[in-house]
């Protein structure tokens, strides 16, 4: 990773700087010290800027005070093979003024101004470096002097296209058309180019009521705005291009595009947004797609007509969308954890004869069954499996759900209280699950969904220790606390590009891990010789949690998005009515519910036979 620009140093004067990750911040110096003013005042001193690097990071270009210019810059070029700065010159010859803003991707071709005769009259130039040497030719890009005066700000990747502007209007270059203006928007008198796509098809920039773009910023001015060129299109306005492919803009106006990808994809500036200080900009990153950069896009945008698919958002935004995920994420295994109480004796009572029961329930799709078989003295096993399709918080997950315990009654009362110490021990799994995800980020002023399909399972195992009182013959209270600690494994799952969401994301393969603890209050109270009332409440904390989800969000690169502790609660109510010697039937509700994983409420009935 390799970063140019300019910063400070020791004596006030600017100098070019380079930034590697494992070198740090180094000091390129300048190419001398400037030819001296005799009128001056003081000496003039060294100093040096860049402005452009090549995409490997081997070349960098700019301007630096040299011994041969006075009052001014000449252009350079540094290779990082030799680093060595070496003096491009000038249109003008020695002496003469010039600067390099910028270089192709092999850094072969570098583009700049420079001094041509008249003063502060100056001309686009296109310097080629001689194939085996560290030299090259500066040539002049509007030799005949069509325009007063030009400047290239930028080079496509293979050196042959050149933008600026020619007389303070965008311009575009090539061999075949050479230097031809792109005018500007309606309502404005100039405009500047500031980058371009590495096959030269798109060129973004600013556009300009009045006033010099060059001087004024090509980032933009709060009156500004930013365009986009291609040759189907001509120059069009972005803020008006994103509201055409139903992107919600009010409130927003983007001023001034800065950059561009290499594919013509995304285009990044400045804008002011409805939440901007006054007389401040925001930055922004936007995406287009069109005919010009289709196959860049995705080959999903063949399938969308003749429309564009527009999207301007932060990476803020973006942030919170991952940290969505990761909730949800979250939110399977706790919300399967649920279900699998009810397999595992939840809203049963602690003590009580062998049963095999049917159930199922609505709110989210449960069908299944469970029982449980007494081994005696005290000893039982529970079980159950289970079809589901459950959702909350945004996702969803279906499949098997399986799960089995082994419960210990103390056969033995403590006091004349009639408390029984009791203990479990069990485990459940959704070995084949399948999960639906969906996130939500910022689409100019609107909102944009994005949403993925992936495979995974969830595997839990925990352990349960507590007492059980029993007042009365018709009552028995169960107090306990359970330890467990929660996996879910989701496959690698892909959004899709869409005008709804212009910046999806792939996610790879992960697993996620969580320690749950809770407390629990149940009471069965024997209404009748037929019905029966049982009542749970819980609270508890998910701890430790592990669950982070990293995604490669177009036009933001690898993210991650993370999820913290959370409390929740649960509450449960059961009724039985038994209407034969063995055979009753069930009603009940479970919801569990916390911000962190949402709330999920299963409605549901049940059939059981005891033995």
């Amino acid at each position: 990773m390799v970063a140019a620009g300019y910063a400070n140093a020791d004596d006030g004067t600017l100098h070019a700087i380079k930034w590697t990750l494992n070198g740090g911040t180094v000091d390129l110096s300048t190419l001398g010290t400037p030819l001296q003013d005799p009128q001056a005042s003081q000496p003039l001193l060294a100093g040096s800027q860049t402005f452009g690097i090549s995409a490997d990071g081997t070349v960098i270009v700019g301007g630096s005070t040299s011994p041969t210019v006075m009052n001014g810059y000449t252009a350079f070029r540094r290779t990082s093979g030799d680093n060595t700065m070496r003096d491009l010159g000038s249109l003008l010859g020695v002496g003469g003024k010039s600067t390099a803003y910028g270089v192709d991707g092999d850094g072969d071709v570098v583009v700049g101004s420079s001094e041509v005769g008249a003063p502060n009259t100056v001309h686009a130039f296109r310097w080629v470096l001689t194939p085996n040497t560290t030299t090259g030719v500066m040539s002049d890009l509007d030799p005949t002097s069509v325009f007063h005066r030009s400047l290239a700000t930028a080079v496509n990747f293979d050196g042959s296209v050149v933008i600026g502007d020619a007389d303070f209007k965008a311009m575009r270059w090539d061999a075949t058309n050479g230097m031809t203006q792109l005018g500007v928007l309606s309502g404005d008198t100039v405009s500047i180019a500031n980058a371009v796509s590495d096959d030269g098809a798109v060129i973004v920039g600013t556009s300009l009521p009045n006033g010099n773009p060059e001087t004024s910023s090509g980032a933009g001015e709060v009156d500004s705005h930013a365009f986009r060129w291609t040759a189907a299109t001509g120059m069009k306005d972005l803020t008006t291009l994103l509201a055409d492919a139903g992107v919600d803009m009010t409130g927003i106006s983007l001023v001034g595009a800065t950059s561009v990808t290499g594919d013509g994809q995304f285009i990044v500036g400045n804008g002011v947004f409805p939440d901007t200080d006054t007389n401040s900009m925001d930055a922004f990153l936007a995406r287009y797609c069109d005919a010009t950069v289709a196959v860049a896009c995705a080959a999903t945008y063949a399938g969308q007509g003749s429309g564009a698919i527009g999207g301007i958002t932060g990476q803020q935004s973006v942030d919170n969308s991952l940290a969505q995920l990761a909730d949800q994420q979250n939110s399977v295994p706790a919300q399967l954890g649920g279900t699998a109480d009810l397999l595992l004796g939840e809203l049963q009572p602690i003590e009580e004869d062998g049963y095999g029961q049917i159930f199922g329930s609505v709110g989210s799709f449960t069908l299944g069954g469970h029982g449980r078989y007494n081994a005696g003295n005290g000893l039982s096993v529970l079980g159950g499996a289970a079809l589901v399709d459950q959702s909350v918080a945004g996702a969803s997950a279906g499949g098997p759900l399986f799960g089995v315990a082994v419960r210990y009654v103390a056969p033995v009362q403590l006091d004349t209280l009639a408390l029984k110490p009791f203990a479990e021990g069990g485990l459940w799994t959704a070995p084949s699950l399948s999960m639906h995800f969906s996130r939500s980020y910022a689409n100019g002023s609107g909102v944009a969904t994005g949403e993925s399909d992936a495979s995974g399972s969830a595997f839990s195992f925990y352990g349960r220790a507590g007492v059980l009182v029993t007042p009365t013959l018709d009552d028995e209270l169960a107090f306990s606390v359970t330890l467990a600690r929660n996996w879910l494994n989701v496959g690698a799952h892909s959004e899709t590009l869409s005008a709804g969401n212009p910046f999806p994301a792939s996610f790879e393969a992960s697993s996620s891990g969580s320690t749950e603890i809770k407390g629990t209050a149940q009471w069965t109270r024997h209404l009748d010789s037929t019905l029966n009332l049982t009542l749970s409440a819980s609270a508890g904390r998910s701890v430790g949690g592990t669950n982070a989800v990293t995604g490669d969000v177009s036009g933001f690169g690898v993210l991650t998005g993370t999820t913290g502790d959370y409390t929740f609660g649960e509450v449960g109510a059961k009724l039985d009515w038994k209407f034969s010697e063995a055979a009753s039937a069930q009603g009940f509700v479970l919801s569990r519910f916390s911000n962190g994983i949402g709330v999920h409420t299963q409605f549901g009935a049940g059939l059981s036979m005891a033995f």
